[in-house]
């Protein structure tokens, strides 16, 4: 074995010691959920909305009125959304326009079979001073002959995919269904090599409230750039128009969602008021404590979630686990 001294010039490798490296500061999208020049993956169940979500983002991206969404970069921003599931003029184009997206700022990469490997898309970063790129969903988006579950090949693709993100400092949003596996964390239900996880900077989380299937809960299950972000839900109106709620937590067996001073103002209804405060009354009164029924019901009747939680806390209502349900008693 050779001394390192002894080690020949032409053998040498080349060292950087990090005291010549400049410190940069992390640069958001959308802070601290999606950062510029990194990979971030959107995961989800199929059909729980993971395509609705990221045009909503797009849409807010793309111009500066009405920006629901907090922590969003300041500025308008160029995005690429490549769809391989949903038709571009009678789904994407027609869901851009409802959320009122600048579609100056939106476009695709004309070509079949696009792959992550594939040169094109650094040319169109570049040609599009996009900062924003889109892959809905990344398993369409495989080369031919390569596997998802290829340690090696997923591993090459998506290391290249990641050093044009660094380069241009161009966002890239992975979006991915899950696998059906019981038991595992969300982290491990992405579809394919764990690589694709690994190389992610942040992994995004989508599913369904428990209490209300119109409600979309995003959870940050994984961040290497920051502590993780809190969960925000949003949901969808009777024309599946997204609206935008804030943070969320999940605690004694109901939703507990912080929502800004316009919001509220606008959700508060005094017939909704009444009509959810007899509702309660009513059931708790008849010995029907189930509290998923009782949301159920008063959904059913248009009572939004703010109003429901403002009429149990006010009535002095606690939600108690029994067996596997909950269940609402007065104090």
């Amino acid at each position: 074995m050779q001394e390192a001294s002894k080690i020949k010039e032409d053998e040498g490798v080349n060292i950087t010691y990090f005291n010549s490296i400049e410190s940069k500061e992390v640069e958001w999208l959308w802070k601290p959920y999606i950062a510029f020049g990194k990979l971030t993956i959107l995961q989800g169940d199929p059909g729980d909305g993971k395509t609705t979500f990221a045009l909503k983002l797009v849409s807010q991206l793309t111009s500066l009125q009405n920006r629901e969404i907090k922590g969003l970069v300041g500025r308008k921003i160029n995005v690429i959304y490549q769809s391989a599931e949903d038709g571009v003029e009678d789904t994407i184009k027609v869901k851009l326009e409802k959320m009122h997206a600048d579609c100056k700022r939106v476009c695709f990469i004309s070509k079949n079979d696009l792959a992550l490997d594939d040169n094109s898309i650094e040319q169109a970063i570049i040609k599009t001073k996009a900062e924003l790129l889109v892959l809905d969903p990344i398993q369409s988006f495989i080369s031919k002959g390569k596997s998802m579950t290829s340690v090696k090949g997923m591993r090459e693709a998506l290391r290249g995919l990641a050093q044009i993100a660094s380069k241009h400092k161009c966002a890239v949003l992975l979006i991915g269904h899950l696998n059906k596996a019981e038991g595992k964390k969300n982290l491990y239900r992405g579809l394919g090599s764990i690589d694709i996880s690994a190389i992610a900077r942040s992994i995004l989380f989508l599913k369904k409230s428990e209490f209300d299937n119109k409600i979309r809960v995003i959870s940050n299950i994984k961040n290497s750039l920051e502590k993780e972000g809190d969960d925000v839900a949003y949901e969808f109106d009777n024309e599946e128009y997204i609206h935008w709620l804030g943070e969320y937590t999940e605690e004694f067996g109901e939703p507990e969602i912080k929502v800004d001073s316009k919001l509220k103002d606008r959700r508060l209804s005094p017939e909704k008021y009444d009509v959810a405060t007899k509702l309660i009354k009513s059931y708790l009164d008849r010995d029907v404590h189930g509290a998923k029924f009782i949301i159920s019901k008063l959904k059913s009747q248009g009572i939004s979630e703010f109003i429901i939680k403002k009429v149990k806390k006010e009535l002095g209502i606690v939600a108690a686990k029994e067996g596997k349900s909950w269940v609402w008693r007065y104090e």
